[in-house]
C-alpha cells in the first residue's frame, strides 16, 4: 500500500488544483471566444478529462498487479483525438466526468503497492511513477488553470 504521509499530501493539493480548476470552468468554460492557442476552454477541459482517464488506468492496472499503462502515441497526437473524441460533450458534462475521475484516482491511489511502482510508458520508453503521476497532474492542472485565467482576468 502506498504510504500514506506522502500520498495524503499529494492527494490534498491535487484535490485543490482539481477544485480550482473547475471553480474556473463553472464561470468561465463555455466562452468560445477564448482560446488557449487552439483551445477553446471547453476543449481544455477535455484534453485534462484524457490525462485523469490515463492516469487512472495505470494505477488501477498496478493495484491489479498489471503492467503500466503505455502509451502508442506522441502526446499532441493524443491531444488532438481526445480532443476530438469528446467534442460532443458540454463543459458541464467534463467537468462531471473530471470529478467523478479525480474521485476514482484518489480511491485507487491508496491502494497501490507504492508512490514509486511504474504506472506509466511514455512512447519513448520513459517510464513515470505514481508520485510522479500525481504531481504531473496537479502541475497539469495548474499549467492550464493559469493559462485560463489570464485569458478572463481583465474581464472578471
Amino acid at each position: 500500500m502506498a504510504t500514506v504521509e506522502g500520498l495524503a499530501a499529494l492527494l490534498t493539493r491535487l484535490d485543490r488544483a482539481v477544485e480550482e480548476t473547475l471553480s474556473w470552468f463553472q464561470t468561465w468554460g463555455d466562452a468560445p471566444d477564448l482560446r488557449v492557442d487552439q483551445w477553446t476552454p471547453r476543449e481544455v477541459l477535455a484534453h485534462l478529462v484524457f490525462w485523469h482517464q490515463v492516469n487512472l488506468q495505470g494505477m488501477v492496472s498496478a493495484v491489479q498487479g498489471g503492467p503500466p499503462h503505455r502509451l502508442l502515441a506522441s502526446s499532441d497526437d493524443l491531444n488532438a483525438r481526445a480532443v476530438a473524441r469528446l467534442a460532443g460533450k458540454s463543459s458541464w458534462e467534463l467537468a462531471t466526468e473530471l470529478r467523478a475521475l479525480h474521485k476514482e484516482v484518489s480511491e485507487a491511489a491508496p491502494s497501490l503497492p507504492s508512490l514509486d511502482v511504474v504506472v506509466r510508458i511514455q512512447l519513448d520508453g520513459t517510464e513515470r511513477t505514481a508520485r510522479q503521476q500525481l504531481e504531473g497532474l496537479e502541475t497539469h492542472l495548474r499549467e492550464h488553470l493559469q493559462e485560463l485565467q489570464k485569458l478572463t482576468s481583465s474581464k472578471a
